[in-house]
C-alpha cells in the first residue's frame, strides 16, 4: 500500500507532466490535461497565495462598497427601479434588516454630500477614484494569476471601466427584472401542471444563470489579454455554482446567529459581511486560476525538469532557438512564433517562453506582430544584430557573462589561478564556437 501510494505521488508530481500527445490516444490525453489542470490548481492555490490576494481585495472592496452601490442606486433611480436593486441586495444581507437600513442610509448620505456643496466636485472624483482603484486592483490580481506583466493601456481602462461602471448597475436590474417576471409567469401559469413544473425549474436555475454569466464575463474580459470563452465558461460554470451555494449556506447559516446579534446588534453583519467578501473573493479567484490553467496547461508540461535544466542544455537550446530564428531571416520565411519554436522542436512552452525572453534581454532578438488569418495577431521573433557576424559562440560569450560578477573576492591575487584557469578554458571553447556561424548550421 506504502509503495502504491509513493507511486501515485510520483506520477502526479512527475510523471503526469512528462506525458505529450503523441504518447497516448485523444480521448486519453484529454482526461490526463483535466488531472493535470486539478492537480495544478490544488497546487497554485497555495503558490500563488491565493487567500491572501482574496483578503487584499476583500479590504478593497470593503472601502468602495458604498461609493460602488451610491452609483449603482444612482442610476437605478433613474430608471424608477431602486426597490428592486433593494430587493436583490436584500438576498445578499438575508436576515439583516437594521444593517440593511443603515448600509442604504450610508448611500443616501453619500449622494446627497455629491450633490452639495464642495463636494459636488470632490465627491464625485472620489467615488469614481474608488471605484477605479478596486478595479485596478481586480485587474493587477487576475494579470497575475495569468502572469501577464503588462496591464492595459490608460485609454483602454477608461473606455473598459467606464463601460464596466453602467454594465454593471444594468445587469443588476435586469437580473432582479428577470427573477420577478419569472415569479410572475408561475403565479399565472400555476395551473398548467407541465409548464408550471418548466417554470418552476427556471425560476430555480435562474439565479445560477445570472450568476455563471457573471462569472463568464469576468474572466472573459477582465484580464490583459485573449481569453478562449469554453475555458471561461466551464469556470464560470464552476465559480457560479460554488458561489451560490456558499450563499445558500452564508444565508442559513445567518438563522443560527440570533444570540450573536442580540449582543452587538447591527454591528454582527460587519464581520459576517467580510468573510462573505473573503470566501466570495476566494471562489472568484479559484475559478480565474482554473481558466488559466485550462486554456495554458500545456505549459506546464516537463514543468520540474524545465526548473532543473543542466546548464549544457540550456545553452543547447538557446543555440537551437537563435539557429531557427536566423535560418527563418536568411530565407526570408515569415518570423517564428514561440508557439511555433515549442511544436516544431518539442521543447515544453514554458522552457520556449524562459529562453526567448533570456536572448531577447540579451539583445539577440527582438518581438514583432505578424498576421495570423485575418484578424489573429501574433507576437513573433526576429534577429536583432546582423546574422552575417552571428556565431555560436557570440551567444554563447553572452550567457555566460549574463549576471553580476560585483563580489568581493580576490581574482587578481589569491584566487588568480582558479579564475585564470577557468577563464581561458572559457577563451578557448570561445575561439573554437567563434568560427561557426548560427546561419550556416544546417538543419
Amino acid at each position: 500500500m506504502k509503495k502504491k501510494i509513493i507511486d501515485f505521488l510520483n506520477f502526479i508530481t512527475f510523471d503526469l507532466f512528462r506525458i505529450t500527445s503523441d504518447d497516448v490516444s485523444k480521448s486519453r490525453f484529454t482526461m490526463l490535461n483535466i488531472l493535470k489542470t486539478v492537480v495544478l490548481a490544488f497546487r497554485r492555490f497555495s503558490e500563488d497565495r491565493l487567500m491572501n490576494m482574496a483578503s487584499a481585495l476583500t479590504y478593497s472592496t470593503f472601502l468602495s462598497i458604498v461609493p460602488m452601490f451610491a452609483v449603482i442606486f444612482a442610476i437605478a433611480r433613474g430608471f424608477g427601479l431602486e426597490n428592486l436593486v433593494v430587493g436583490q441586495l436584500g438576498n445578499y444581507v438575508h436576515q439583516q434588516g437594521d444593517f440593511m437600513n443603515m448600509f442604504i442610509g450610508f448611500v443616501d448620505s453619500y449622494l446627497s454630500n455629491t450633490k452639495n456643496g464642495i463636494f459636488v466636485g470632490v465627491g464625485i472624483a472620489l467615488l469614481f477614484w474608488t471605484l477605479i482603484n478596486l478595479i485596478i486592483n481586480i485587474e493587477y490580481t487576475f494579470n497575475r494569476i495569468w502572469e501577464i506583466k503588462e496591464s492595459r493601456k490608460l485609454t483602454k481602462k477608461l473606455t473598459d471601466y467606464f463601460s464596466l461602471f453602467l454594465l454593471l448597475p444594468v445587469f443588476m436590474i435586469l437580473s432582479s427584472g428577470f427573477s420577478v417576471y419569472l415569479a410572475t409567469i408561475f403565479k399565472e401559469i400555476q395551473n398548467y401542471v407541465i409548464l408550471s413544473s418548466i417554470v418552476k425549474l427556471l425560476i430555480k436555475l435562474a439565479p445560477y444563470v445570472i450568476t455563471w454569466v457573471m462569472f463568464t464575463g469576468l474572466y472573459l474580459y477582465m484580464p490583459n489579454t485573449k481569453v478562449q470563452l469554453r475555458y471561461a465558461l466551464i469556470s464560470g460554470i464552476i465559480a457560479g455554482t460554488a458561489f451560490q451555494l456558499f450563499q445558500m449556506l452564508y444565508i442559513n447559516s445567518q438563522i443560527f446567529l440570533s444570540k450573536y446579534n442580540a449582543i452587538y446588534g447591527s454591528f454582527a453583519a460587519i464581520p459576517m459581511f467580510l468573510i462573505w467578501l473573503q470566501i466570495s473573493w476566494t471562489i472568484c479567484l479559484v475559478g480565474v486560476e482554473v481558466t488559466y490553467l485550462g486554456q495554458n496547461v500545456q505549459n506546464f508540461d516537463f514543468e520540474n525538469d524545465t526548473r532543473n535544466i543542466s546548464r549544457r542544455y540550456s545553452d543547447f537550446v538557446c543555440i537551437l532557438f537563435m539557429s531557427l530564428i536566423v535560418h527563418n531571416f536568411d530565407i526570408g520565411e515569415q518570423p517564428l512564433t514561440a508557439k511555433k519554436l515549442s511544436a516544431e522542436t518539442k521543447t515544453p512552452a514554458r522552457l520556449t517562453q524562459k529562453v526567448l525572453n533570456k536572448l531577447e534581454q540579451l539583445g539577440f532578438i527582438h518581438k514583432c506582430e505578424i498576421n495570423i488569418g485575418k484578424k489573429d495577431i501574433q507576437v513573433a521573433y526576429s534577429p536583432s544584430v546582423d546574422i552575417s557576424d552571428l556565431s555560436v559562440g557570440s551567444v554563447i560569450r553572452a550567457l555566460d557573462r549574463d549576471g553580476s560578477e560585483k563580489f568581493k573576492i580576490d581574482i587578481d591575487g589569491k584566487y588568480e589561478k582558479q579564475w585564470m584557469s577557468l577563464y581561458d578554458a572559457h577563451q578557448k571553447y570561445y575561439k573554437a564556437c567563434d568560427d561557426v556561424l548560427l546561419k550556416d548550421l544546417e538543419l
